[in-house]
């Protein structure tokens, strides 16, 4: 069966794609991994590889970049964009948010989308920011 993870930013630039990228290329150490990303090209500049949006872009033996979901690999991880993003609301799929600082902005907007039906939040913790990982745990529940 294959696990899929979908992550989701707030809003832009809450690196959610770099925190995509991290997340497959770890688990690629594992398993056969499958990167879904809005725009490969992008996300293969992101791993330092050259790449093409045509296709699937070998990234490893046991990693992959494609624009879109297959199932033949044992994780799935999915660069969702930011919310709302119904789209990749699949059975069986885990989805997080994704918020960096944390942003006030960023928790509004996802206390806005709802977003604590997530299954979980990724923090991305800057230092001398007003707000912690405690304020966006109490704020999205």
């Amino acid at each position: 069966m294959t696990r899929t993870i979908v992550l989701i930013g707030a809003r832009g630039g809450q690196g959610t794609s770099t925190t995509a990228a991290a997340l497959a290329v770890h688990a690629a150490a594992h398993d056969r991994t499958l990167l879904v990303a809005q725009d490969p090209t992008d996300m293969a500049a992101l791993l330092g590889i050259p790449g093409d949006a045509q296709g699937t872009i070998e990234v490893t033996p046991s990693l992959r970049l494609a624009r879109k979901m297959t199932h033949d690999v044992d994780i799935v991880v999915i660069d969702g964009g930011t919310l709302p993003r119904d789209a990749w609301r699949t059975a069986g799929a885990e989805w997080y948010v994704v918020v960096r600082g944390p942003c006030y902005l960023a928790l509004r907007a996802a206390l806005q989308a709802d977003a604590g039906q997530a299954d979980g939040l990724i923090v991305l913790v800057e230092e001398g920011r007003s707000l912690g990982p405690a304020d966006a745990v109490d704020t999205l529940g």
